[in-house]
């Protein structure tokens, strides 16, 4: 096989190994397309592999150089020379303080190509073998783990589709010699060269320096690579496997069989069951202080661990994960049932019923109001001889304090009446057959 037409025959493997983890076949090809040489070598490789499928390129311009217009020109006129339709996307060059631009960037390309991602869609990105060993040493710098190590993988699920990198195991030099083969003009960034970036620091000072030695570098860094994705694909399948015995749901983690656990294992279980959810890790500190602290504390205690984008308490002998903290409620709200309530924690409502609930009779005939609990509260449910107080009630149902902050108490003029999750105070439940109103409550997730 000739080398320049390597490119082309990566291309189609990675939609053969693609279609292996996907039941629907993919139908439409989606081609990041800036520009570059590797761009330009992955949008020629994949008009020239005489796919039976649709192929499109997508061009971003961030609006953040002068000659950004000049760029998506210059890429529509080359994928029109390809064959390939392409679509150009302008971003507001708007920037808070103190924002990465390289990091703003690819957020913004990365959620554009998701939404674009139908489950019949796969997404390219021209990621080769030199950025592997880029991403490979400032993981390691950084001290990552071998998720981090793992660095490009190379197929990942993207919106409803499939983001593929089928150019991993070409260097630029060799990209480079099958665009000149094809001669075909690219662009260069001229933030390429701002060693300001890390990035940009390690391809022009490092990686040069290292490859006198080690001429292979790259290649050698990215078969470390894929051995750290298989351990690491191989520990995220062992945790899942783990979080299933364990009974754990997407914001609760039963301690009782997870405290045996080796330290090792409980912090992959940690890591698979909040990116499992959604929620950004938090730094080797903060995990390790989940371990020993939240687990450690006495059993009288709710500690806390918080980080940018989530926090994990512990309450019952469980975790429990959250996003954010979340507002409390305060206040009283008049309330007329047969209207939705719309509070700082969720939305109350109400729906007519016979026999269920708050008696629509007493409802009537007094002031109904929607207050937060200030503490000491009692109701007495029905069947009950005593009065109880609410607390009680609530650690009696599990509720965590958080979420008892956050609960609606329903009042008939200054009496308690009904509390959501708990019930409707005795002197004002519902008889059989009695016209009634039965409640609900949806908080908001925090």
């Amino acid at each position: 096989m000739a080398r320049e037409t390597a490119p082309e025959q990566a291309v189609v493997a990675a939609l053969a190994a693609a279609a292996r983890h996907t039941s629907t076949p993919p139908s439409e090809l989606l081609v990041a397309f800036s520009g570059g040489l590797d761009s330009t070598a992955l949008l020629a490789a994949c008009a020239r592999a005489a796919l039976p499928l649709t192929i499109k390129a997508i061009h971003f311009d961030h609006a953040w150089q002068a000659d950004s217009r000049q760029w998506a020109a210059h890429c529509l006129a080359l994928a029109a020379r390809l064959g390939v339709p392409c679509e150009v996307q302008r971003f507001e060059s708007v920037v808070t303080s103190g924002e990465s631009l390289e990091a703003l960037g690819r957020e913004r390309r990365y959620a554009a190509l998701a939404a674009r991602a139908t489950a019949t869609t796969c997404v390219l990105t021209a990621h080769h073998a030199d950025d592997l060993a880029e991403t490979f040493l400032l993981m390691a710098l950084r001290g990552s783990g071998p998720h981090g190590l793992a660095g490009i993988a190379p197929c990942r699920p993207l919106g409803d589709g499939l983001l593929l990198r089928p150019l991993l195991d070409f260097t630029r030099a060799e990209l480079a010699a099958y665009v000149q083969t094809l001669d075909l003009p690219f662009l260069e960034d001229p933030s390429n060269a701002d060693e300001a970036f890390d990035r940009n620091y390690l391809r022009q000072q490092v990686l040069p320096a290292l490859r006198q030695r080690w001429p292979a570098l790259s290649h050698t860094f990215g078969r470390v690579a894929k051995l750290q994705f298989e351990a690491a694909t191989a520990l995220d399948t062992l945790a899942t496997d783990q979080l299933r015995r364990l009974g754990a749901s997407a914001k609760h983690l039963p301690l009782a069989d997870f405290r045996p656990l080796i330290p090792a294992l409980q912090r992959q279980c940690l890591r698979a069951w909040l990116a499992q959810a959604g929620v950004p890790l938090p730094d080797a500190r903060r995990l390790d202080k989940i371990c020993t602290e939240v687990l450690g504390a006495g059993i009288d205690r709710n500690p806390v661990v918080r980080w940018p984008g989530g926090l994990v308490r512990r309450y019952d002998d469980a975790l429990w994960l959250a996003r954010e903290e979340g507002p409390v409620l305060a206040g009283i709200w008049a309330w007329c049932p047969e209207q939705t309530l719309i509070l700082p924690t969720g939305r109350l409502s109400a729906t007519p019923a016979t026999g269920l609930g708050l008696r629509r009779s007493a409802v009537a005939a007094g002031a109904l109001s929607v207050r937060a609990r200030h503490g000491g509260e009692r109701l007495q449910l029905p069947g009950q001889a005593l009065h109880q107080s609410l607390k009680h009630l609530w650690q009696s149902a599990r509720v965590p304090p958080w979420a008892r902050a956050r609960t609606p108490l329903i009042y008939v003029d200054d009496e308690l009446a009904a509390v959501p999750g708990i019930g409707v105070a005795k002197a004002f439940a519902a008889a059989p057959g009695e016209a009634s109103w039965t409640v609900q409550w949806v908080a908001d997730s925090a």
